[in-house]
């Protein structure tokens, strides 16, 4: 017996102190129906198949609650242990074996709780959305739940309780999804040696603890979306964190209590809003944003604020809307073939990232930051280093780095922007009127294209290489090309200095500065 189904075997025996010691049944052959009439006055009459010589007794639709106390309308069924009595004078025979029809208790009203043993077969969509059952408690050597297009118990909104005492390695889609008051260990459900987790299996119940398993195949989308699920660590071959093709949620997104997380998987794909609003989850971004990764999708990482660190994306295709918004990651070093950065105000790639200190893009196709690209909030003002590397002559946008005051330094390994964007850089850089704005120094070769133009420079006067060189002592004052002025009472400027590019040489070359 696993450790897991032991665990599951002492709840069992935990929380039903009250299971009975003979569970006598009533045996009519004419009507297939087995009756019983239990401690609290309740008659039901169970439609069943039943086989003497095996003891195989199958339950169908169509199950009776009669006689109940006044007011109640639903009651505890308890199949565990049932011995049938086929007339008077025959001796009790014990079920070895209890299989269920499908969809048996699909949106029926008068059983609140269900109780088996010596199960065998669970019908497909047997408990699918009953708004009444509150506790399912099935045991079994070796379960076969039957699958179709529908879920098992998805949708059961009154389920509180659910223990499948019996070795399984696999969850289907949907198998509790929507049942939002179940709450439960994980552990109890999903052992270690779980293989597959299907789409939407857990999604909005409630339940908790450590996610663990040890080699796992397949993580569905939606799986874990809405739990409180504290700790998880998963270990296979998997290669994906699927997208929900019914936009109800990322894998682990709303995982309010999640705060450790560690994956080991051969990942290339983070689909739509896998990790989002994952407030309390604490950890490096180094375990989740895997050298691996070809794709992170839209809003994967969004108001993950607690997340640290570095993220290394190589050959990364794009960086979609929210898909790093509000996360706490402190660099960002992406290359491949992203092309644009950007979107509005609230449907930005990279905005309200409180705690993004430095950026590089080595992307030799990159083309435009657009507008409010990096956004910042009067809060968010850590922004410092700009690396840009792209055969293009880069396009950036207004606002795109709206309210970034600490903005220090640009480094552009390529074509000289036009004068209009390097305007658009720098003009709200910070906001006019801030007191806490530093000093822009944009960095390119006088040897690339277009950055020998007088057009993007203006004169530098000899008060202004004077303070240049006191702002930067340890800088060759030679270096300094001209001054851009960015916003019309002259008041703020940022320097334009020589710094070597590998584009000076070869111009397909690209060199990632850290």
């Amino acid at each position: 017996m696993s450790k897991v189904r032991f665990y599951c075997a002492l709840l069992l025996a935990a929380l039903v102190p009250s299971a009975r010691a003979e569970n006598l049944w009533q045996y009519d052959s004419a009507g297939g129906i087995i009756s019983n009439v239990v401690d609290q006055g309740y008659v039901w009459n169970v439609p069943v198949t039943w086989s003497p010589a095996t003891g195989a007794l199958t339950v169908k639709g169509g199950i009776v609650l009669t006689s109940a106390p006044e007011g109640e309308t639903a009651g505890e069924l308890d199949l565990r242990g049932v011995t049938i009595r086929a007339g008077e004078n025959d001796e009790p025979v014990a079920v070895t074996s209890l299989s269920t029809a499908a969809a048996f208790l699909s949106g029926k009203t008068n059983v609140k709780a269900l109780f088996a043993d010596s199960v065998k077969t669970v019908g497909a969509r047997s408990f699918r959305n009953n708004k009444v059952i509150q506790d399912l408690r099935l045991a079994g050597e070796q379960i076969n739940f039957v699958y179709d297009y529908y879920n098992m118990a998805g949708g059961c909104t009154e389920l509180t309780n659910a223990v499948l005492d019996c070795p399984m390695t696999s969850i289907s889609s949907g198998f509790f999804g929507g049942c939002s008051k179940l709450s439960v260990d994980i552990a109890t459900i999903v052992g270690k040696d779980f293989k597959s987790i299907g789409d939407q299996a857990f999604l909005d119940t409630k339940v908790y603890g450590r996610l663990e398993c040890t080699n796992l195949t397949y993580i569905g989308a939606s799986a874990f979306c809405g739990t409180k699920l504290q700790e998880v660590e998963l270990h296979g071959p998997v290669t994906s964190l699927p997208t929900s093709p019914s936009n109800n949620g990322g894998v682990f997104q709303s995982c309010t209590s999640l705060t450790n997380i560690w994956l080991d998987f051969p990942l290339t794909f983070i689909g739509k809003a896998a990790f989002s609003g994952c407030t309390a989850l604490v950890c490096d971004i180094a375990t989740l944003l895997l050298p691996s990764v070809r794709t992170v999708d839209y809003g994967a990482f969004q108001d993950c604020y607690q997340i640290y660190g570095s993220a290394v994306v190589t050959n990364l295709s794009a960086i979609p809307n929210r898909s790093f918004k509000g996360c706490g990651i402190s660099e960002l070093i992406v290359t491949g073939t992203v092309k644009t950065i950007g979107g509005d105000a609230w449907e930005n790639a990279m905005g309200y990232m409180a705690k993004l200190t430095n950026l590089v893009l080595n992307c030799p196709g990159f083309q435009a930051f657009n507008e409010y690209a990096l956004y910042a909030p009067t809060t968010t003002k850590r922004l410092a280093s700009i690396l840009i590397g792209s055969t293009n002559a880069v396009v950036i946008q207004g606002y795109a780095f709206y309210n970034q005051s600490a903005l220090q330094s640009v480094r552009f390994h390529g074509p000289a922007p036009t004068l209009e964007s390097l305007n658009n850089l720098v003009k709200y850089v910070p906001s006019r009127g801030s007191s806490d704005a530093k000093q822009t120094t944009i960095y390119a070769s006088k040897h690339q294209e277009g950055w020998r133009s007088d057009t993007i420079l203006d004169a530098v006067t000899e008060e202004e290489r004077a303070l240049w060189i006191a702002a930067n002592p340890l800088e060759n004052p030679s270096n300094l090309r001209g001054v851009l002025k960015r916003d019309a009472s002259q008041a703020s400027k940022a320097w334009i200095v020589h710094a070597g590019s590998p584009f000076d040489k070869k111009v397909n070359t690209l060199l990632l500065v850290r």
